[in-house]
């Protein structure tokens, strides 16, 4: 992905996180380059419709932004705000506005509900090691050591059939501690795996 695109995806994360209700996560389409930002109801076409606009800071250096833990910034944390400003270059992408069913906040709520909960709230629930919102699926995907008909069925009730999803990995509960978190601009985390507490 071009710096600017990344850039325009974190305008429009900021532009979802404010209005949770009507919007649900971008994503850049990676076929066509699009920023798309979905709606989640009718006002959200308007709020995520505006032209994302700035200016993108190129080249910082031979770091590689992807890679957890390359950068170290000079009070030994992952912090770029104090890093050195590549060479600007304005950008500007009018969003593509796509109608979804699911609202960024209505995710989160699926995500922190389902983690919190303990199997006499949710069967299985002790299998589930973690989750996280696929924005261009606009569902949460959930991590599982096993699979089972009353976990599927809990969901389906709780949540309908097409905003969960789950993933049956037999061993992710060793890899638990070892799922990456995404930083954002300055140091911002931007989670995109949450683990069971």
């Amino acid at each position: 992905m071009a710096e600017p695109q990344a850039y325009a995806l974190d305008a429009a994360y900021d532009r979802a996180s404010a209005n949770p209700d009507t919007l649900a996560p971008p994503f850049v389409d990676m076929v066509t380059g699009e920023v798309i930002i979905p709606a989640a109801t009718a006002d959200g076409h308007s709020v995520g419709s505006a032209t994302l606009a700035g200016t993108a800071y190129l080249g910082l250096g031979s770091t590689d932004w992807t890679l957890p833990g390359s950068y170290t910034g000079p009070d030994g944390d992952e912090d770029d705000a104090a890093g050195q400003a590549g060479s600007p270059e304005a950008y500007s992408f009018t969003p593509v506005v796509r109608d979804v069913a699911t609202s960024y906040a209505r995710l989160r709520t699926i995500i922190r509900e389902v983690l919190t909960a303990t199997p006499a709230q949710l069967p299985d629930a002790d299998k589930i090691v973690g989750g996280g919102i696929s924005p261009d699926r606009n569902q949460v995907m959930f991590t599982v050591t096993a699979v089972s008909p009353a976990l599927r069925q809990a969901l389906a009730q709780r949540y309908g059939t097409n905003s969960v999803v789950l993933v049956l990995n037999p061993a992710a509960a060793s890899a638990r501690q070892s799922q990456p978190s995404t930083a954002g601009r300055a140091g911002e985390p931007r989670r995109r795996w949450h683990a069971r507490q």
